[in-house]
C-alpha cells in the first residue's frame, strides 16, 4: 500500500504540473478511488495466476514460484509504462522504477511472511 501511495502521489504531482490542477472535485475522487480499487484487484491477482493454473491441472507445479515472480515483474512493468504514458514521462524509466521498487517491496513482504511462518511452525 505504501508503494502504491508513493506512486499515486508522485503521478498526481506530475499530472498537476502538466494541468495546473489545484484540487479534485468529489466526482474525481470517487472515480480515482474506484479505479484504484479495480487496479488493486486486477493487478493483485496476477501473481496468483500460476498457482490457480497449477490447481486446475496446468502441469507447472514445480515452477509456480518462479512464474509468479515473472508475472509480477511484468505486471509492475505494465504499471510503470502506464504511469509514464499518463504523466508524459519516460515509459522505460517509469517501468524500471516501478519494477525495482515493487520488486523490493515484494521481496520484503515474502521474507516477512517467511519469518512469521517460522514463528508459527
Amino acid at each position: 500500500m505504501a508503494v502504491s501511495n508513493y506512486f499515486s502521489n508522485e503521478a498526481q504531482e506530475d499530472i498537476n504540473a502538466l494541468t495546473f490542477d489545484k484540487g479534485q472535485n468529489r466526482k474525481e475522487s470517487i472515480k480515482t478511488a474506484s479505479m484504484t480499487f479495480l487496479a488493486f484487484i486486477s493487478i493483485g491477482m496476477v501473481p496468483l495466476i500460476p498457482f490457480v493454473v497449477g490447481v486446475m491441472g496446468g502441469g507447472l507445479e514445480s515452477k509456480h514460484f518462479i512464474l509468479s515472480g515473472i508475472f509480477t515483474g511484468v505486471a509492475f512493468a505494465f504499471i510503470g509504462v502506464l504511469k509514464g504514458y499518463v504523466t508524459k514521462q519516460s515509459k522505460v524509466w517509469n517501468a524500471f522504477q516501478t519494477v525495482l521498487i515493487g520488486g523490493v517491496a515484494a521481496c520484503i513482504a515474502f521474507y516477512v511472511g517467511r519469518f512469521l511462518e517460522s514463528l508459527i511452525m
